[in-house]
């Protein structure tokens, strides 16, 4: 179901890609004609430099121009690049933050809109994050869907000419690129093409993704806590200048989970939330039910992010869109559709000194009776807000999935940067590797 795959270079990953999609896809309908498709693809790539497949259809115009590629037809024709800029500078102000904090978390371009919904053909990439490691820019991207014969290679290109451009900026070197498909697919008139191309071997797994596989929540959290506390990299935070204690965290470079079950056994023993408050932060936080509301101290909650933000029509210069109302109606009209998305990022984040952790979540049918849901996340912090994260998500997609008919619910998380802070290493520690009792205190013999 979810899967990462490692490759060398942009030619093989692309060649891998293809090849595992014809092989283990599942063939689906589709109104531009019938696929197959896997979903939840996050595929990592070692080198940064550009490489074209031998096998790939693009034209060299293409190849040298990829933002020529993208020209969002249902948005005036704008492109990838003209939504980096517009209306907010993201690339100006994040290489400034980057340059100046080679650790931030905060460096993530909003690329998706909220009337992309609306549209016929909405863009495919809705997110791009960066984050610098140990002297190096490294670049993930987010596609609610990609045809990967024929735009796989480009959207990789496109994301290999960003990173080179941050790069050069801040003086760092380019990294890994990465990008997470939650459906990708091939059609099956290309298949005769596809069979030509060369099978390749997959990259060693390195430190720069992870994949943590769990039937619930509280398996997935313990999973991804020990991951991250025993084998993440250690850096320092820009929380750091205002609490002492939070300037030091370990953290998880891309840590992708998949929760078979997500509602089942919600909530472990040791969660630091209660259920009340998983529930409420459910129902006011992220769905907005029963009306959407921000207290005092908030700039924006999940829910007006993904269902009309007062700041908007400010930003933007245009109305409001309910994005979720939007994709209940999509998902009923097309069962199959790879159009639910929601994005809940917006371009001035970057100016804000808490921008949105989570930046745009996807729904889709993974067979007749069950509906993923598939969030991608910039930052997360593992012990203090996943798991309560996690609760409210899966209350999400029950409530989406009982909206649209499906009986069957299935959660994927990519998390760019899950972290735990230096101040909670003691309670993930007790977690982790509790204190057992000796055999005299067992037998009470040391009372």
């Amino acid at each position: 179901m979810t899967e990462i795959i490692f490759a060398k270079d942009i030619a093989d990953a692309y060649e891998i890609v293809n090849k595992r999609v014809l092989s283990h896809g599942v063939i689906r309908r589709s109104v531009r004609g019938d696929t197959r498709f896997l979903p939840n693809v996050l595929l990592v790539i070692d080198s940064p430099k550009p490489k074209l497949s031998q096998y790939a259809p693009n034209r060299f115009p293409q190849v040298d121009d990829p933002d020529s590629a993208w020209v969002i037809l249902d948005d005036g024709e704008t492109t990838y690049e003209n939504r980096m800029h517009e209306p907010v500078d993201q690339t100006a102000h994040g290489s400034k933050l980057l340059e100046r904090y080679p650790y931030t978390r905060r460096f993530s371009y909003s690329i998706g809109r909220p009337w992309d919904l609306e549209g016929g053909m909405p863009p495919s990439l809705m997110e791009v994050y960066l984050q610098g490691i140990e002297g190096k820019v490294h670049i993930t991207g987010f596609a609610r869907s990609i045809d990967t014969y024929n735009y796989l290679n480009l959207n990789l290109l496109w994301l290999a000419s960003v990173q080179q451009r941050i790069a050069e900026s801040t003086g760092l070197s380019p990294g890994t690129i990465a990008l997470m498909i939650v459906n990708a697919h091939l059609y099956l008139r290309d298949e005769d093409e596809v069979g030509k191309i060369r099978e390749v071997d997959e990259a060693l797994p390195g430190r720069h993704a992870r994949l943590i596989r769990a039937k619930t929540i509280p398996m997935g959290w313990r999973e991804t806590l020990e991951y991250v506390y025993s084998e993440g990299f250690e850096d320092a935070t820009q929380w750091g200048e205002i609490f002492e204690r939070q300037g030091k965290a370990k953290f998880g470079h891309r840590v992708l989970i998949d929760i078979e079950n997500p509602l089942e056994d919600m909530i472990d023993d040791m969660a630091p939330f209660t259920r009340i408050y998983g529930e409420e932060y459910a129902a006011r936080y992220i769905i907005g039910i029963p009306e959407v509301r921000i207290e005092d101290g908030e700039v924006y909650t999940y829910a007006s992010r993904a269902r009309g933000d007062p700041d908007d029509p400010k930003w933007f210069k245009r109305g409001v869109v309910d994005q979720l109302s939007a994709v209940i109606r999509r998902l009923k009209s097309d069962r199959w559709t790879r159009r639910a998305a929601v994005i809940i990022s917006r371009p001035w984040d970057i100016l804000l000194d808490e921008p949105a952790c989570l930046r745009a979540y996807v729904f889709q049918a993974l067979d007749d009776e069950t509906l993923g849901l598939t969030l991608f996340m910039r930052s997360n912090d593992a012990f203090g807000a996943t798991h309560a994260n996690q609760y409210g998500f899966a209350r999400l997609l029950e409530w989406v999935a009982r909206e649209t008919g499906f009986k069957n619910c299935r959660m994927t998380l990519l998390a760019c940067n899950m972290h735990i802070y230096q101040d909670s290493w003691d309670a993930v520690e007790k977690i982790l590797r509790p204190e057992m009792p000796t055999l005299r205190e067992r037998l009470g013999l040391d009372d």
